[in-house]
């Protein structure tokens, strides 16, 4: 019986193996083919939406807003699809402020008709410097009020504008206004007082229409200045002064002391300068970078001397009895204005020479001064007796000779300028040393305008 029936169990078995294995089979191979069906309708519905570039540099301007397009990079889109794009800020990593800058359109549609391939950034004006900043982009993407960024195939989703520092070059250098700050020496490097200049350079060129050439170039400066300030040294100890007295019946006890006196001049000089540099007697260089103009040149300089006396450093200190009532002294610290109004012809040359980012002016005059002084006494206005330097009561015309150089950085417009002046038969050397910021003078402007408008 057992023989009989263990095949019959073997059989029944294997059917029912087979079977299964059939029924399995059957399972993967629909599993299988659904997946394939999803794969396909998955990478039927990719699509690429993008910014065209990844990272992109931008500037910002002084006097105007800048704008500027940025190209967006799509492809695959779908025929029955309507796609809504939306344009974020990601304002953790974004350092420019909101209201520095407008994008249009933020928000659009897309089809595969493309209506929209650019967005137009608009970055500010701002007279202020910055540093450096960035600006992040992200683009989303929608469709019925459903997200499908995931089928998104773009590479270029998030876009990294640069925003660089403003620094605007020079692009005049003929027209310029300087504001900076002038150096007294005597007591190291130290910054004294406002200084401020105006500078205008007008010639023939022959790139200019022949209708505006100027039959004459022209240069002007308008400036107010302050020179180094002087120290007289030489006989600077009075000695033996009184400096208090008792009477004693008919002797007098007197203090006596040895002081140190120290007189400081500072000039103040506010002055225009106009030069005529005709056409016949100019010259420059094969490449233009440099320019020397010859010609006549007048000045006006109104200069304020203020003379300043003080005392120290008392020693050696006596008392004494005397018998005549001794003259005292104050030792009191003391001022003393003076105007003078200089009037100074002669004739002048000068150097323009522009390399790369520099530029170098220099000018140089020899000529006449007259010189007047405001009374005190009656409020008129007398001419200062210039004596010869060789012959001490014979009345001379006077002689000045000045030199002027300013050195420009185009670039940023930091200004270092220096200035000589003295005269001949009475020898009064004044010299000006400048640190300043230049400018364009159609820019002042800018500058004057309440904070409110910057």
């Amino acid at each position: 019986m057992k023989n009989k029936t263990a095949p019959f169990l073997k059989c029944m078995i294997c059917m029912l193996t087979f079977g299964l294995s059939s029924l399995t089979g059957n399972a993967s191979q629909f599993q299988l083919t659904n997946a394939v069906q999803d794969s396909a309708k998955q990478t039927d519905t990719f699509f690429s939406v993008g910014f065209k570039n990844e990272t992109i540099k931008l500037k910002k301007y002084k006097l105007k807003d800048a704008t500027e397009s940025i190209e967006l990079a799509i492809a695959d889109l779908k025929d029955d699809w309507v796609y809504d794009v939306n344009i974020s800020i990601d304002e953790e990593k974004t350092t420019l402020p909101k209201k520095d800058y407008s994008i249009t359109p933020s928000n659009f549609k897309l089809t595969s008709a493309k209506e929209t391939t650019k967005i137009f950034i608009t970055l500010k004006n701002d007279t202020l410097p910055d540093r450096a900043r960035e600006l992040i982009l992200k683009i989303e993407v929608s469709t019925s009020n459903k997200q499908v960024s995931k089928f998104n195939k773009s590479q270029s989703q998030t876009l990294t504008i640069e925003i660089e520092s403003m620094v605007e070059s020079l692009t005049n250098l003929d027209h310029l206004v300087f504001f900076g700050t002038n150096f007294d020496l005597v007591d190291g490097i130290e910054p004294n007082k406002l200084f401020f200049a105006t500078n205008h350079l007008i010639y023939n060129s022959k790139e200019a229409k022949s209708w505006c050439k100027p039959r004459t170039s022209w240069y002007f400066s308008l400036y107010g200045n302050r020179a180094i300030s002087s120290r007289d040294t030489t006989k600077n100890t009075i000695t033996n002064r009184p400096k208090s007295f008792i009477q004693q019946n008919d002797s007098y006890l007197v203090e006596r002391i040895d002081i140190d006196r120290l007189e400081t001049q500072v000039v103040d000089n506010l002055g225009a300068n106009v030069m005529l540099m005709p056409n016949l007697f100019n010259l420059a260089s094969p490449d233009r970078k440099a320019k020397i103009w010859f010609g006549p040149s007048f000045d006006f300089i109104l200069r304020r001397q203020l003379k300043t006396i003080s005392f120290g450093n008392e020693r050696n200190q006596i008392t004494s009895t005397e018998e005549k009532e001794p003259i005292v002294q104050s030792f009191s610290r003391y001022e003393q204005s003076v105007f003078n109004y200089n009037f100074n012809y002669g004739g002048s040359f000068l150097l323009d020479y522009n390399v790369k980012d520099i530029c170098i002016r220099f000018s140089s005059t020899v000529g006449f001064n007259q010189q007047y002084v405001n009374s005190t006494t009656n409020g008129t206005y007398s001419k200062v007796q210039t004596f010869c330097r060789d012959n001490s009561s014979k009345e001379c015309t006077e002689v000045f000779y000045s030199g002027r150089l300013w050195i420009i950085d185009s670039s940023s417009g930091i200004t270092v300028q220096g200035e000589v002046y003295n005269q001949y038969h009475n020898p009064t050397p004044y010299f000006v040393v400048t640190l300043s910021k230049a400018i364009n003078f159609k820019d002042i402007g800018s500058i004057l305008q309440p904070i409110s408008k910057k």
